[in-house]
């Protein structure tokens, strides 16, 4: 169906169509998808954040049918609302971030007092992009980039899931917000000017070993020295104890408390991050960069890949080399 037929069609029957949303959530994020057409959906009582990086589509909403000028954010509120999305022969790269209201809200993670009045403001700001018509905000290039960096940073730290990841994802989606709502209104700030810390965070938040505070036993930092020469095959954890000098039962005991997660996981991250990189910055084919990282099918590697990056290695690679063109 061509971008010119859309408006001709009717308007779905709000009951009828699917709901998503799971009451229990608090927080999704989808980083990179390769998305075609989204046939017409509600939400349960969150708001979806969509980043369209680049494409052709248009977005059918009850306001009427609005071609998608990207880079730019749509917020769709919670039911009754309803969207669509059709792509015309075309892909529309993007991300997609569920917040539940009670993320941005004080009772439900311990801040000090005077954060009160902050987000209360950063919601309010939440209901008025989202109540914008057309709901659509286009982004100038240096706000797209700081917010796919945001994209980043919130994708790890919600995989990650260590102490005070939901107060470091709110505080990304407060900055979120915040450029969305300034490039609204016409304010356009040059990165220079503002010295976010995702600006340098961009460059590591995929080194799971930068981010975890590992001096208090020094055995543990051996045991990831030991692993980060290790990356081009799979290694046991009697292998990593053995170079301890440790039994191997102590040995992922004294890792998976320190660390939070088993030798063999962190392992396994660090083999994908290795990848990551050499997706970005070779040109070797993702067949060849898995095997180099002992994945012995390129199908095992699609799957863990996906599984940490939230794409595929191939939309990994172009995605990131478009961010640094």
């Amino acid at each position: 169906m061509s971008l010119s037929a859309i408006s001709a069609q009717h308007t779905p029957d709000i009951a009828s169509l699917p709901a998503y949303g799971n009451p229990d959530d608090i927080f999704q994020i989808y980083p990179v998808l390769e998305m075609g057409s989204v046939a017409p959906h509600i939400h349960n009582n969150f708001y979806e954040v969509q980043y369209f990086a680049r494409g052709n589509a248009i977005l059918r909403h009850q306001g009427g049918d609005i071609p998608l000028r990207t880079p730019c954010l749509h917020i769709c509120p919670p039911a009754p609302v309803w969207h669509e999305i059709v792509c015309d022969r075309s892909t529309v790269w993007t991300a997609s971030i569920a917040i539940y209201p009670r993320l941005l809200k004080r009772d439900d993670i311990d801040v000090p007092d005077h954060h009160e009045a902050v987000m209360t403001d950063v919601f309010q700001t939440l209901l008025q992009l989202a109540q914008l018509d057309p709901p659509m905000t286009e982004l100038k290039h240096p706000a797209a980039r700081r917010i796919e960096r945001l994209i980043t940073v919130m994708s790890e730290e919600f995989r990650l899931r260590l102490p005070g990841y939901l107060v470091r994802l709110r505080s990304c989606l407060e900055e979120l917000i915040i450029i969305a709502y300034r490039e609204q209104h016409g304010i356009h700030v040059h990165p220079s000017i503002i010295n976010t810390s995702t600006e340098n965070e961009s460059q590591s938040s995929h080194k799971l070993g930068d981010e975890i505070q590992l001096e208090r036993d020094r055995r543990v930092a051996n045991a990831i020295k030991w692993m980060r020469s290790n990356l081009h095959d799979v290694v046991s954890n009697k292998d990593i104890s053995h170079s301890l000098k440790l039994t191997e039962k102590h040995f992922v005991r004294l890792f998976s408390n320190e660390v939070g997660i088993s030798p063999q996981r962190y392992h396994l991250r660090l083999r994908l991050e290795a990848s990551a990189e050499y997706l970005i910055n070779t040109e070797m084919s993702v067949s060849s960069i898995a095997q180099t990282f002992g994945f012995k099918h390129p199908s095992h590697f699609h799957r863990r890949f996906r599984e940490f990056y939230g794409s595929t290695p191939s939309l990994y690679r172009y995605f990131n080399r478009q961010q640094t063109s």
